[in-house]
């Protein structure tokens, strides 16, 4: 709510004379859009007339937010644009631009490219050290450019999208939580790309990162099922493997940290640690050996660690790719999980849930009905709920 105080009529009397002070509280005491925009439009003009005045910049905000209240943001943001780049105001003028971005965000029909070049704008005059840091994950900005990023995803305008999630710069004082939200810029920026039909940028935005020689904890697997994910759709599965496995992250042994540069490899090591379950997934999909996905899961024993893993929110990764990754190879991984449904093999249960292919409820449905053990009958029904919820999102489409 916008008084008539002091501050206000302080700052109107810098414009020089009685009228200008009277629009001011006219402005803040107006509910009218229409009387909004004609008391506006007589503030504008004697804002022009008078350029040089030192109290400009707080008017201008005034005059942009009354253009908004109006319906005229594109009048709102011509005065937002006028305003001077100073240190002392900047988070004002941030607070403007981001204001103006979401009252588009909501309107029928948003304009994405132009809420996002106001988030841009409010970037440049937000100060650099905002708050501890200028691009925590709650900051407005990051919190604007994400939507944005995600309803160009939504729309298939993956070049765009790509664009968006390279404004998306989270940060956080803790480390962990630092790692996976770069992690899930740089898959995002990836996926985008490939999709858009640059998958060599794609792979090679991923190998900047992965190939690279500091890790806290090692990369997660979304960035490494990208990378290989969309090497083996673009050919270069292969290549992709062979530089992982040379990679500093894969070397066994490498503990909880690696803060340290190490020397190349003089020769191709073994599968390591990090890497093992995602080139083993990847590359049954690259083969069209569902086999080789399903046995790539067999060191895991969902039944016996059924208990465990309920308690997490979150599932492993390496079922969902999976589980997608059988349904993109069509009937030949639908009917292998079929068949494996109907043995006793817990791993094709769980997996069945990740495919999205509803089709897979019959065998399902006949092994719960054979089925005694609690945790068996428990994860089968999992799997039958997931498949209600549809497939996940491809990296290749």
């Amino acid at each position: 709510m916008r008084l008539p105080s002091t501050i206000l009529l302080a700052t109107s009397a810098t414009v020089g004379n009685q009228v200008a002070t009277d629009l001011l509280d006219r402005l803040a005491l107006s509910a009218d859009a229409s009387t909004t925009a004609d008391l506006a439009a007589e503030l504008d003009g004697r804002l022009r007339a008078r350029a040089e005045d030192p109290d400009a910049a707080r008017l201008l905000l005034e005059l942009a937010r009354a253009w908004r209240r109006s319906g005229r943001i594109e009048e709102g943001v011509k005065a937002l644009d006028r305003l001077p780049r100073r240190a002392d105001d900047g988070v004002s003028v941030g607070d403007a631009y981001v204001e103006f971005a979401q009252a588009l965000t909501l309107s029928p029909a948003p304009d994405l490219d132009a809420i996002l070049r106001l988030y841009d704008q409010a970037a440049v005059a937000y100060p650099e050290d905002r708050d501890g840091w200028s691009f925590a994950i709650n900051h407005p900005v990051n919190a604007g450019v994400r939507a944005i990023a995600a309803q160009f995803e939504g729309r298939g305008e993956w070049q765009k999208a790509a664009d968006a999630w390279r404004r998306w710069r989270p940060v956080s004082w803790c480390g962990n939580a630092g790692e996976t939200m770069r992690e899930e810029r740089l898959t995002r920026i990836a996926r985008c790309l490939h999709l858009a039909g640059k998958s060599e940028e794609a792979i090679s935005t991923l190998e900047e990162y992965l190939l690279g020689e500091r890790f806290l904890n090692g990369p997660f697997p979304s960035p490494v099922f990208a990378y290989l994910e969309i090497s083996a759709r673009a050919g270069a599965f292969e290549q992709a493997k062979r530089k992982l496995l040379a990679s500093p992250a894969n070397r066994k042994g490498m503990g909880t940290l690696a803060w340290e540069p190490v020397e190349p490899q003089p020769q191709e090591p073994a599968e390591g640690i990090w890497f093992e379950k995602e080139i083993q997934i990847v590359e049954g999909f690259a083969r069209g050996d569902p086999a080789a996905i399903v046995d790539a899961l067999r060191g895991w024993d969902p039944l016996r660690m059924y208990d465990f893993e309920r308690g997490f929110p979150v599932v492993p990764e390496e079922y969902v790719v999976a589980g997608r990754l059988l349904a993109e190879l069509g009937r030949a991984g639908l009917d292998y999980l079929r068949l494996r449904i109907a043995e006793f093999d817990p791993v094709a249960w769980k997996l069945a849930g990740f495919t999205g292919h509803r089709e897979l409820r019959e065998p399902l449905d006949a092994r719960l009905q054979e089925e005694e053990d609690p945790t068996a009958r428990a994860l089968i029904r999992d799997a039958i709920e997931r498949l209600g919820a549809g497939r996940p999102a491809s990296v290749g489409r």
